[in-house]
């Protein structure tokens, strides 16, 4: 049911709708809650929430089906903004570059 209803929003082209759409929801009971990314979201969520509440209801055939949006925080990596900061977190990710970092003498100061 939910991805008819995402999918009659994406022939609408109504994107703000289609990006809450995207977000996770998890089902416990009969309680369907979608998380929701940031605060801003959730006044666009209520614009259309009775509109998916009415398909979900309709499509599983379960009248005590409840809907609600709970605002998760994402958890941000620290930004890197020097090239010697990207250089470190590639050496993180890629063992390998530390090796060719040494064999090459490379300085990502340079």
């Amino acid at each position: 049911m939910w991805a008819a209803f995402k999918a009659k929003r994406e022939e609408e082209d109504n994107q703000l709708e289609l990006l809450i759409l995207k977000e996770p929801y998890e089902l416990k009971d009969n309680i369907v809650t979608i998380k929701i990314s940031n605060g801003a979201s959730e006044s666009s969520f209520e614009k259309f929430r009775g509109d998916l509440l009415t398909a979900l209801r309709d499509g599983l055939q379960n009248d005590s089906l409840i809907l609600k949006s709970e605002v998760v925080d994402i958890e941000r990596g620290k930004m890197l903004y020097t090239d010697k900061e990207k250089f470190e977190h590639l050496k993180s990710k890629y063992p390998a570059l530390k090796d060719l970092q040494e064999r090459l003498s490379l300085d990502p100061e340079f």
